[in-house]
């Protein structure tokens, strides 16, 4: 389904999720409490977090967007196997990685994710009009993976020396 012809609604609706996850990280206190739990749990419990109660919000806020996003995968699809979805998480993880959050957390924003699933969509586009084998379309988007944590540790490793 598309409105006015033009945009999909399941963009629509990927936008909303941005924008509400986006609210949440930047304007609410549950926000501040993943980035500080996500930087450091124990100095986050040394400044007051209930971090077993925060994880337990976060945990119960992931399982809402999964079940939001497997409804609107399904609604896609047309029917529900058990294989639908697999190899979902990599993508997830390699987005939010290439968008540029580092793997130990405590950083990233919600546009360096939206970016980084529009550079997998466009790879992938690409790749699959090349006709590329999808065993080596894996391999290629695993090799950009790696690239991105590189890259990630090596702007971890240069802020820490300019502090020092």
């Amino acid at each position: 389904m598309k409105i006015f012809n033009v945009l999909p609604l399941l963009f629509l609706i990927a936008l909303l999720g941005y924008g509400l996850t986006h609210f949440i990280l930047t304007r609410t206190q549950l926000g501040r409490c993943v980035y500080a739990i996500g930087n450091n749990q124990r100095a986050a419990y040394l400044a007051g977090i209930n971090v077993n109660r925060q994880k337990l919000i976060f945990f119960a806020l992931n399982g809402l967007f999964v079940g939001c996003a497997a409804m609107l995968l399904l609604s896609r699809v047309g029917a529900a196997q058990p294989s639908t979805g697999t190899g979902i998480e990599l993508q997830a993880i390699g987005s939010v990685v290439i968008g540029g959050a580092p793997m130990s957390g405590g950083k990233g924003k919600v546009l360096g994710t939206f970016c980084g699933v529009l550079l997998w969509g466009v790879i992938g586009n690409a790749l699959n009009m090349m006709r590329v084998n999808p065993y080596i379309q894996d391999v290629i988007i695993g090799l950009l993976i790696i690239f991105a944590v590189a890259v990630s540790s090596l702007r971890l490793h240069a802020e820490k020396a300019m502090m020092e």
